[in-house]
């Protein structure tokens, strides 16, 4: 295996799913935040690849108590995320894992940071 491949391999990210909702990268598990942030990253871990509409997000993690401002938290809460699961981005470079989309959100795990899932 070359150098090139070596360090693929330590960049990948690993979500996991069975048991806690945990990321990790080159063995170490990554600060995902609390229980509703980690929520939402189940919502998303539950249909990869797929758009999940930020109404299924909120009625999944909020249900019926919601706070006047749960799109904002959503959004802020997925802001957290990336920065979690993806390495630091350049000002107006797009984010890679969790990817906006109209009307909601879209966990790419095909893209170029050797995402796995488990």
């Amino acid at each position: 295996m070359g150098s090139s491949e070596n360090s693929r391999v330590d960049e990948t990210l690993e979500l996991r799913m069975l048991g806690p909702v945990e990321a990790c990268r080159a063995g170490e598990l990554l600060t995902l935040g609390g229980r509703r942030q980690r929520a939402i990253l189940g919502c998303l871990l539950l249909e990869p690849d797929r758009v999940v509409s930020t109404d299924r997000i909120i009625d999944t993690v909020w249900g019926n108590v919601r706070p006047p401002s749960v799109l904002t938290t959503l959004q802020a809460y997925v802001f957290h995320l990336r920065q979690a699961l993806e390495p630091p981005r350049a000002t107006g470079v797009a984010p890679r894992v969790i990817i906006t989309v109209p009307g909601g959100y879209r966990l790419d795990t095909s893209g170029d940071l050797g995402c796995t899932t488990l």
